[in-house]
């Protein structure tokens, strides 16, 4: 899958932009603030329909403008795409794929597989548990479409239901009513919640193998590292953990267990990679979870998702760099920020690869 063609108006610090793609490898490169990391949220956005950083859509139109516009023409195979997508500073996104507008942008997701890679995916290590939530949930659903429906319901029953847990905080716990809603939001949260902890389980194995070889491949064979899967589940009947922790969900008005609440631990030499980890080593940690999660895409789908490497070179000796830009060849197309264009140049070179550089 390769990106021939981007627009951009009135998106973020870019008024009008138009770029031509012919290479796999595509370098922005200028001083900060400039707007490099701006363009590859723009690929981002046109391949899941959100930006990476900021949730709310308006908030992406540049400043002093009543919209944005995105628009990319793909090439996948023999299938061309043109997308187009929206946003007014008040009313609907519009989302369209060859002039034919998505009903539901979930339909979206999948057709465009894309994995980015940025200084602040540091917070995966550093934040809570949320965060690393979030790119397994994201992982997974550019595979499968009826995951990212069942972990919708599931999150909309959660709210739900944590609103009921008020309610009933405020009876005491003594309301039978609220207590029979409160069974059957269990119920849904059963029917949605056990699917998404058993098909994350099944994933884990899978991006666990690739995460460990990029790393090797990374590192020079420096260290062991790990990942493991944590569940409040995993090793009791999630309807009876529901049981377990009622009385506990009302005091709390909120619910404890399930898998919004599960984790993935990281490990380096069986060790907290958040207390005892250099700053290089997670870097190689997070390049080596993201290019796994870019070799699970490829092997499920068949397309080789489009790869966004946000100041890529940041912290990282030129053993690790060296290794790193060896593994290019392996992926499709690249795009990549810096700001150093000699020394990005330099490095693709050396590695025999062709490119393009638009120096901003």
């Amino acid at each position: 899958m390769h990106l021939r063609q981007l627009h951009i108006r009135q998106f973020k610090n870019h008024t009008h932009r138009v770029f031509d793609f012919n290479e796999s490898v595509i370098g922005f490169t200028g001083s900060n603030g400039i707007g490099k990391t701006n363009l590859l949220d723009a690929i981002h956005y046109l391949c899941l329909t959100k930006s990476y950083f900021i949730a709310q859509d308006t908030q992406n139109i540049q400043e002093g403008c009543d919209f944005f516009v995105l628009e990319g023409y793909f090439d996948a195979g023999t299938e061309q795409s043109k997308l187009l997508i929206k946003q007014p500073a008040r009313g609907k996104k519009e989302v369209s794929r060859n002039n034919m507008v998505y009903e539901k942008l979930a339909e979206h997701i999948g057709r465009f597989p894309v994995v980015m890679i940025t200084p602040y995916d540091v917070d995966l290590i550093q934040e809570g548990s949320e965060v690393r939530r979030k790119f397994l949930d994201t992982a997974i659903s550019q595979l499968d479409q009826t995951y990212l429906t069942q972990l919708m319901q599931y999150q909309k029953v959660v709210a739900q239901r944590n609103v009921l847990l008020k309610q009933l905080a405020e009876r005491n716990g003594a309301d039978k009513a609220l207590l029979a809603v409160l069974d059957t939001y269990d119920a849904q949260l059963l029917q949605y919640g056990e699917p998404i902890i058993a098909k994350r389980q099944a994933f884990l194995p899978e991006l666990s193998a690739h995460f460990e070889q990029y790393y090797q491949l990374i590192s020079g064979n420096a260290e062991a590292v790990r990942l493991t899967y944590v569940s409040g589940v995993q090793n009791r009947d999630f309807a009876t953990a529901l049981v377990q922790t009622r009385q506990a969900d009302i005091a709390a008005q909120r619910s404890l267990v399930g898998c919004h609440r599960d984790d993935l631990e990281f490990s380096l030499r069986s060790l907290s990679l958040k207390k005892f980890g250099s700053q290089g080593q997670q870097k190689s940690f997070l390049l080596a979870l993201k290019f796994a999660q870019w070799k699970i895409t490829a092997t499920h789908t068949g397309k080789k998702a489009l790869l966004l490497l946000d100041d890529l070179f940041d912290r990282m000796d030129e053993n690790r760099i060296r290794n790193l830009v060896a593994l290019f060849p392996e992926f499709g197309q690249l795009f990549i920020s810096d700001t150093h264009q000699e020394r990005l140049a330099a490095l693709l070179n050396e590695a025999g690869l062709k490119y393009e550089l638009y120096r901003l």
